[in-house]
């Protein structure tokens, strides 16, 4: 039997490394942007939906089957507290700096007889400094930390240990000693794996966004989209029996910012805003000025008659 076991799990840990990533990928960014300040508040949140299925009595049903729980770890600091995020953020923008933030990582996980579901949803708010510069007398925002990329370990401090948030594989996947076992032994490891803080899927010139100016509020809006994807990562059958591995992602990203923004590659120009995005609006004051003109004019029209 245990000869069996090992070579189910061989074959699912091959197909999963073979993915070459690991699923979901539910990025969103929400960064608003204060240009004369030169700061930003960005928020990150990643969700990750895992849902692996297979036969009930098999090996891997007797592994999760009857197992679930959840975890919620939270932190707060500066940029002592922030090393590698920092880094990883300054490999895209060298001046950029963390004031403060603030982070909280939740993983729930259920195992049945024949599905074990793991989801993991981070989200890191962070008050970015040092976003703009002034280049012959242009005021820029550079936003190449929306993409940044963080691969290895960042711990914090929870429950008195250091609790790694960057996890490539949920804690309930790999707590298995047989499946740990079978990692190590086909020489896999965690550096197959997509980190979670990892948004390089971001990595689009700001042009290639949705813009858009409200010029009663002042504010510009870049917005971008990503077909929600639900998928099979794989399926296989296996002397009789099938796995399977699904996923979604759904990612999004929407970022404002004060003033009226002209992006150019990664970066953006504040500039005074053009008297044509007032057109719209000229007009419609306008024609509203001459409905209620019009109405006077009816109004008195009638009471001269009378």
């Amino acid at each position: 039997m245990m000869k069996v076991r090992v070579t189910v799990l061989s074959l699912l840990l091959l197909l999963v490394a073979s993915a070459g990533t690991y699923p979901v990928f539910g990025a969103t960014i929400n960064a608003v942007i204060y240009p004369k300040q030169g700061v930003a508040k960005v928020t990150y949140s990643v969700s990750r939906s895992f849902n692996l299925t297979y036969p009930s009595e098999s090996p891997l049903s007797n592994m999760f089957s009857g197992k679930s729980g959840s975890e919620e770890v939270t932190s707060q600091g500066g940029p002592e507290e922030a090393g590698p995020l920092l880094a990883s953020i300054r490999e895209q923008d060298p001046n950029a700096s963390i004031i403060n933030y603030t982070l909280t990582y939740t993983l729930k996980y259920e195992g049945t007889q024949d599905y074990a579901d793991v989801v993991q949803n981070l989200t890191l708010t962070l008050w970015l400094a040092n976003v703009t510069q002034i280049n012959s007398s242009r005021l820029l925002v550079n936003l190449k930390w929306k993409a940044f990329a963080l691969g290895g370990k960042w711990e914090v401090q929870w429950r008195g240990s250091p609790f790694n948030v960057n996890s490539r594989i949920p804690g309930f996947l790999v707590s298995n000693a047989l499946l740990n076992s079978m990692m190590r032994g086909h020489g896999l490891h965690l550096g197959e794996v997509k980190a979670l803080l990892d948004f390089s899927e971001f990595d689009q010139p700001l042009s290639q966004w949705h813009r858009s100016y409200n010029p009663i509020t002042g504010i510009t809006t870049f917005t971008k989209d990503y077909l929600t994807n639900e998928s099979v990562l794989f399926e296989t059958t296996f002397n009789g029996q099938t796995y399977s591995l699904s996923f979604k992602q759904d990612p999004s990203a929407i970022i404002t910012v004060y003033g009226y923004a002209v992006p150019s590659g990664d970066y953006l120009e504040i500039t005074s805003a053009p008297i044509t995005v007032y057109a719209p609006y000229a007009v419609a004051v306008l024609a509203f000025v001459a409905t209620i003109g019009i109405g006077i004019a009816l109004v008195a029209r009638h009471r001269s008659k009378k």
